[in-house]
């Protein structure tokens, strides 16, 4: 994805079939590794923009569709108590205690930070 963002800014030509694979990629993202879930979702905005062209609405469209489907399958109660309630609990608060706001802003922003 970042790849893409690259050549994007870079004004490289974007297949259409990465604008396609972008949103599952992102969606991936989404349902197993949930530090990386704001640079995905950024990574994807930037790749995307408003999207005015139809490969763009598609991948958008994309992305609505195959998280619709995996969250019918869930349980949704637990799926939200899960992402929400136990990583706070086990992550955030943890965070806040130790290092305070800072600690929070660096577990929020993990996956960039780790760069640097």
């Amino acid at each position: 994805m970042a790849g893409l963002v690259l050549y994007k800014y870079l004004n490289k030509s974007i297949y259409d079939i990465e604008y396609l694979l972008g949103p599952m990629f992102t969606w991936f993202i989404i349902f197993s590794r949930e530090p990386f879930i704001p640079s995905s979702l950024i990574m994807l905005a930037l790749l995307i923009g408003i999207p005015k062209t139809k490969i763009k609405k598609i991948s958008v469209l994309t992305l609505i569709v195959i998280s619709s489907i995996s969250l019918l399958f869930l349980p949704f109660d637990e799926y939200l108590y899960s992402i929400t309630s136990l990583n706070y609990d086990a992550i955030i608060k943890n965070e806040a205690e130790e290092s305070g706001l800072l600690g929070v802003i660096t577990s929020i922003f993990y996956p960039i930070i780790i760069f640097f």
